[in-house]
């Protein structure tokens, strides 16, 4: 099945920017390497939380990937979290949710959930396979799915809890690889009335375009006027003097970390947009490309060789006995609460980062 035009898994970019629905519709759906990964844990994960006995380790995904024992122990632990929350009970993995409490062309497959009748409870689960942070709070993609399986198979006109469970197991979070937002199917009605309003305003034929941290990962980027605009601007608006005054220092901490990030976000769209080009045979007057050596040269040949090398010249190239990380300990077997007494976390620094009040809302929600 084809992508929506307004999809759940677009959702953070179109609530922000009804335009790009329009700019994108052109632009081939070409997979990546990394995407491919991602539908191969996506895979795994499934038949893992639909059949939990299967030895999985070595089998070939549609995808053509092997899965290895490296994916299959970042995945467990989600397929795990999805049975012990259902047990023996039904859960819906990659079925296809139709969304027209948003737009009668809106549909999207939530990776799984849940409903627990008779907790009144709602359990929806979003696997990122992939290495950059997501946030689950305020999550427009769960979102979306909660108002296409409320409005479906629950039936809207009932109060009872959401819970939307966001699971990343590769990139380190503060709050662990799978994060949990709650909200009342009552708090769900403001955000669905903003995703109508976008989604309506996207496929109106006259949407507007809209820059912002959402275009950071858009196709259209390279192309798109508002980027070119806004990077441009954002130039010009860092420039301008602010008074040196500590009421101050918020206005301009912020204006210069905004223009910083457009940006360099703007740049480095460019810049891969240009290289594509001229891999193509594109000619771009004054740009090439070229390759670039990495930092360090790796081996080539077996450890063996390179110990012997080692031997001919006296030189002990061998490693001193090391031990494992704690996480990979845990992920060897060793139960977490032992690995707490034998570690911790060790702080990296101090970070000054902007007080959005996000646990007040939390609180209120």
């Amino acid at each position: 099945m084809s992508h929506s035009r307004v999809s759940p898994s677009s959702a953070a970019q179109w609530i922000h920017c009804a335009g790009m629905v329009d700019m994108i519709k052109d632009i081939p759906d070409t997979p990546s390497e990394s995407a491919l990964e991602g539908d191969t844990a996506h895979w795994v994960a499934s038949q893992l939380i639909t059949k939990p006995d299967l030895n999985i380790i070595g089998m070939t995904a549609p995808t053509g990937h092997i899965v290895d024992k490296d994916m299959f122990d970042y995945i467990a632990p989600y397929a795990a979290d999805v049975r012990k929350a259902a047990g023996a009970s039904r859960v819906y993995v990659e079925e296809t949710v139709q969304i027209p409490g948003i737009h009668a062309e809106a549909y999207g497959t939530p990776d799984c959930w849940y409903f627990d009748g008779p907790k009144d409870t709602l359990y929806i689960w979003d696997l990122k396979y992939g290495w950059g942070l997501v946030d689950v709070y305020e999550n427009w993609q769960m979102l979306m799915y909660a108002v296409g399986i409320v409005g479906g198979a629950i039936g809207a006109g009932r109060g009872f809890t959401i819970r939307l469970r966001l699971v990343q197991p590769r990139p380190w979070h503060e709050d662990g690889p799978i994060r949990e937002w709650v909200l009342s199917s009552v708090n769900l009605l403001p955000y669905a009335e903003r995703l109508k309003a976008a989604a309506y305003e996207a496929l109106g034929g006259n949407a507007t375009l809209c820059s912002g941290p959402h275009c950071r990962y858009c196709l259209t980027r390279p192309t798109c006027p508002a980027d070119r605009q806004a990077s441009m601007s954002a130039i010009d608006v860092a420039g301008i003097p602010v008074g040196h005054d500590v009421l101050n220092f918020e206005y301009e901490l912020d204006i210069l970390a905004r223009a910083k990030d457009i940006v360099n976000q703007r740049y480095d769209a460019l810049e891969e947009y240009v290289k594509e080009l001229i891999k193509g045979g594109t000619i771009v007057p004054g740009l090439c490309i070229k390759s670039v050596p990495g930092r360090g040269s790796s081996w080539t040949k077996p450890v063996e060789e390179i110990v012997t090398l080692g031997n001919i010249f006296n030189i002990d190239v061998t490693k001193p006995l090391a031990v494992l990380t704690p996480t990979q300990a845990i992920k060897a077997g060793i139960p977490k609460e032992m690995i707490e007494g034998y570690s911790q976390y060790k702080p990296s620094g101090l970070k000054l980062v902007k007080d959005d009040q996000r646990k007040v809302k939390e609180l209120l929600s």
